[in-house]
C-alpha cells in the first residue's frame, strides 16, 4: 500500500522522561513490584502461587489501619462492607464492563488501590481481594490501578491475551489504546483513540478493495453479522450477532427513542457550537477545548458535564461508535484554525524527509502462552501449552529526517509520524484534507534536538 507521510515536530511541555529502574523512597524496588504484579495475575482462576502474597491474602485486614489510605479509608470500608454483605459478584462468573453493577464493583476496588499510600498496602489489598472478588473484576481493577498509580510507575503489565487467553484465542485486539497515563484532556483522548480505530479499520478495508465502513442508522438493519468464536472462562460463548439484525428496545436498559433523542442533542450541539450544562449555562465548543468537552459528553466519563446520560451514552458508544466519531470529526472541521504558535516550533524546522526501504506487509504466526487458560493443581508441574495465530507484520524500514535547530541550545521535541492510504476505494487519489482524516499514527517519541543541524533516524518495527 502506498502511503503519504506527515511528520509533526512540536515542543514538549514536560521534561525528558526518566526511565530509571528504581524504588520509591522507603519502599519496595521496582523489581519486587514487577514480581508481585506478575504473580497476582498468574493463574488468575486459581490460588496465588507466591508464598509471600498468599500469606498477605490470608492475614491482611484491609480496614484495620485507615491511615494508609489517602481518602481516610472511605473506599476500602465501602468495599469491605459490600463483601461482608455478600453483595459482590461471585467468583467463576462471567464479567462484562457493560454490566453497570459489575463495572461499579471493579471501580470500587480500583478506588481502594489508587488511594493506597505505600506499596505494602497496595499489594496486600490486591492479594486479599484477589481471593475474595470475581476474577474479571479483579483483573480490570488491577490493570487500571497499575496504569494510573504513582506507586507502579515502572511496572510493566503482562499482555491480557496471556492473563485471560480464552478471551483472545480467535481474536485480534488493540492492546495499547488506553494504556497511556492519560490524565489531561480525556474527552480529546477518547476522540483520538476511537478515530484511530476507525481509520485503521478503513485502511484494512481499502487494502482488501472494500468500501469504507458506513454509518449506522437506527431505522435500518445491520447487514453483516458477527461471530467472535471466543468464550468466557465460565459462562459459555460470547454472544454472536446474525445478519440483518434490526435495532430493538432492550427492556430496563435503553429504548431506541431515547438514543435518537441523545443523538439529536449531540447533533444540535455541534450545529449550534455549544452544549448546555446541568445549570443551563452555554459552554462554547467552537474553540481549542471544544473537542475535549464534546468528547467528555459523548463518552459520559465521570467528569462529563451531562453525566446523567451515562448509561444511555454507554450503549450509544457500543452501537453507534462510527457515526459519533464522524460527528466529532465534523466538529473538528468546524472549529477555528489553530494559531501558528500552536502548530509551529519556533527556531526548529524539518529540512528533508527520506525513507529507506519499503513498507512491505506479510502475515506471520505469533505464538503465545495458554498456560493460564487451563485449570490445574499446584501438585503437578506446569506443561508448556501455546497456540499460534496469524498476525500482520511488516518489514523494517527507516525514516531519515534532517532537522535544523536555530534556538541556540539543545531542545526537547516530540516527533509524530503519520501515514495514510494513497488511493480511495475507487482508485482516486486522496486530497491532503481527505488524507489527513485517514491518517494513522505510526510512531510517537521524544528526541533531543542538538543545536544547528540534527539528523534523526527512526526505524519502524
Amino acid at each position: 500500500m502506498k502511503v503519504l507521510l506527515l511528520l509533526a515536530l512540536v515542543a514538549a511541555a514536560a521534561a525528558w522522561p526518566n526511565f530509571g529502574f528504581q524504588s520509591d523512597a522507603g519502599g519496595e524496588s521496582d523489581a519486587q513490584k514487577q514480581h508481585d504484579v506478575n504473580f497476582l495475575l498468574h493463574k488468575i482462576y486459581g490460588n496465588i502461587r507466591d508464598s509471600d502474597l498468599k500469606a498477605k491474602a490470608d492475614s491482611f485486614d484491609p480496614a484495620a489501619d485507615l491511615s494508609h489510605y489517602s481518602d481516610g479509608g472511605e473506599a476500602v470500608q465501602k468495599l469491605v462492607r459490600d463483601l461482608k454483605d455478600d453483595r459482590l459478584l461471585q467468583q467463576r462468573h462471567w464479567f462484562s464492563l457493560f454490566n453497570p453493577r459489575q463495572r461499579h464493583e471493579a471501580l470500587m476496588l480500583f478506588d481502594v488501590l489508587i488511594h493506597c499510600k505505600d506499596w505494602n498496602t497496595f499489594v496486600s489489598n490486591a492479594a486479599y481481594f484477589r481471593q475474595h472478588m470475581n476474577e474479571g473484576e479483579f483483573v480490570y481493577a488491577l490493570y487500571v490501578a497499575v496504569i494510573h498509580s504513582p506507586l507502579t510507575e515502572h511496572v510493566v503489565l503482562p499482555p491480557l491475551y496471556e492473563v485471560t487467553p480464552h478471551l483472545f484465542t480467535n481474536s485480534e485486539v488493540i492492546e495499547s489504546a488506553y494504556r497511556a497515563k492519560q490524565t489531561q484532556k480525556p474527552g480529546e483522548n477518547f476522540f483520538w483513540v476511537h478515530h484511530q480505530l476507525t481509520v485503521r479499520f478503513d485502511a484494512e478495508r481499502l487494502s482488501n478493495y472494500l468500501d469504507p465502513v458506513e454509518e449506522l442508522s437506527w431505522d435500518k438493519p445491520i447487514v453483516q453479522g458477527f461471530a467472535p468464536h471466543t468464550t468466557y472462562k465460565y459462562g459459555g460463548q460470547f454472544p454472536s450477532r446474525p445478519d440483518n439484525v434490526d435495532f430493538e428496545d432492550v427492556d430496563g436498559v435503553a429504548r431506541i427513542r431515547d438514543l435518537l433523542i441523545i443523538e439529536s442533542r449531540i447533533r444540535d450541539a455541534i450545529a449550534h457550537g455549544y452544549i448546555v450544562d446541568k445549570a443551563g449555562n452555554h459552554i462554547d465548543i467552537m474553540n481549542e477545548r471544544g473537542i475535549d468537552v464534546l468528547g467528555d459528553v459523548i463518552e459520559s466519563s465521570c467528569i462529563a458535564l451531562t453525566s446523567s446520560t451515562m448509561e444511555l451514552c454507554t450503549i450509544l458508544l457500543t452501537l453507534y461508535l462510527v457515526d459519533r466519531v464522524i460527528l466529532m470529526e465534523r466538529t473538528q472541521g468546524q472549529s477555528p484554525s489553530l494559531h501558528s504558535g500552536r502548530t509551529t516550533f519556533a527556531g526548529v524546522s524539518v529540512d528533508s524527509v527520506a525513507i529507506e526501504g519499503k513498507l512491505e506487509t506479510y502475515f506471520e504466526d505469533f505464538e503465545y502462552n495458554l498456560i493460564n487458560a487451563v485449570d490445574d493443581t499446584e501438585q503437578i508441574a506446569d506443561v508448556d501449552i501455546s497456540t499460534y495465530v496469524p498476525r500482520l507484520n511488516h518489514k523494517d524500514f527507516k525514516i531519515k529526517v534532517d532537522v535544523s535547530n536555530n534556538k541556540g541550545e539543545e531542545v526537547l521535541a516530540t516527533v509524530r509520524i503519520f501515514a495514510w492510504p494513497h488511493l480511495d476505494n475507487n482508485g482516486i487519489k486522496f486530497t491532503f484534507d481527505e488524507g489527513r482524516w485517514n491518517a494513522i499514527e505510526l510512531d510517537k517519541f521524544w528526541v533531543k534536538c542538538k543545536y544547528l543541524v540534527f539528523c534523526l533516524s527512526a526505524i519502524l518495527y
